[in-house]
């Protein structure tokens, strides 16, 4: 019965700070710290994103574009200067497939597994982030990709499942190089 005081109790605020008719960001920002969901005053989320725990870490100058949802069934950590675009799901959680039964009866339980965002990072929008996965710093996801496994540094990756599609110059010197072979 406390357990699902607790679960309407974090539903009903998380719909409340996520609402389109939450007037400011500095509310949003307090209803969700209610719940143990820190959003530092640098970084913000736009209303209708879902955010399923406070497995859920935010770091400096993030932003969190419109309906996103951020499952929170493990850790999943978001490095600072981190953008995501309208509709980006990450999921931390997922079920055993390998025994039949426990494909059947999903009452199992979940398994859980983190996954973490590296700064400086964009993911665009619809783009699903899945169970266990790490992207690396400087990253740019292309919209619609579905992200699979760790993905290195630094570079473009768009597709299903998401893949290199070239390396990201690292600073204005290599942009300039990258400009010149192109």
């Amino acid at each position: 019965m406390k357990r699902n005081i607790g679960n309407f109790f974090w539903g009903a605020t998380m719909h409340l700070a996520m609402s389109p008719f939450m007037p400011t960001a500095f509310l949003r920002r307090s209803l969700m710290k209610i719940i143990g969901v820190n959003i530092p005053e640098s970084s913000y989320v736009v209303a209708g994103t879902i955010i399923g725990s406070n497995l859920v870490r935010i770091g400096e100058r993030v932003g969190i574009n419109s309906y996103c949802f951020l499952d929170g069934a493990a850790d999943l950590i978001l490095e600072d200067n981190v953008r995501l675009g309208s509709q980006v799901t990450i999921i931390t959680g997922t079920h055993d497939i390998e025994a039949n039964v426990l494909r059947r009866d999903l009452s199992k339980g979940t398994i859980a597994k983190p996954v973490r965002i590296k700064r400086g990072t964009w993911i665009a929008a619809r783009v699903t982030i899945l169970p266990g996965v790490i992207i690396g710093e400087g990253c740019v996801v292309g919209a619609g990709s579905v992200v699979t496994r760790n993905l290195a540094p630094n570079g473009l990756y768009a597709g299903c499942p998401a893949r290199l599609i070239r390396p990201l110059p690292l600073d204005e010197s290599d942009r300039t190089r990258a400009s010149i072979l192109s």
